[in-house]
């Protein structure tokens, strides 16, 4: 459920100096975590979303590594941010379609799922069932 152009725009614009290739071998590394176990994924995005994605390219001769930012945590105004209203999540066995999914940069960092509050029963673990699922 990444918005992969989007994506793709931000790493060109966080990291000039680092070749294409390798902020090619990024946007892969971030759509392709690489382990089939949710929580292992979650882990493995949260470092790459922190700390950058490590990447070798060569320049000169020599290899040389460098770490990919995804975020602009110094500057926040350098990042996009984008709320969607709605968003249908396909996946093996249902469609969901979460009330709002803020975006940064392409990555989906936020969701909200929101109850009438004029409903006779507003009801939070309705929300955070509809979350789970």
């Amino acid at each position: 459920m990444l918005l992969i152009g989007r994506l793709r725009q931000a790493v060109a614009v966080l990291n000039p100096s680092v070749p294409q290739v390798a902020r090619d071998d990024a946007v892969k590394q971030v759509v392709d975590l690489g382990t089939p176990v949710l929580l292992a994924a979650n882990r493995q995005f949260h470092r790459l979303l922190v700390t950058g994605v490590p990447v070798q390219y060569q320049r000169d001769g020599e290899t040389r590594g460098d770490f990919v930012r995804l975020v602009d945590w110094v500057d926040p105004a350098r990042n996009e941010w984008l709320a969607v209203n709605q968003f249908s999540i396909t996946g093996a066995h249902h469609t969901r379609r979460p009330d709002i999914i803020l975006f940064v940069n392409g990555l989906p960092l936020v969701l909200i799922e929101l109850k009438n509050p004029a409903d006779q029963n507003p009801d939070v673990w309705k929300a955070f069932h509809q979350i789970q699922t």
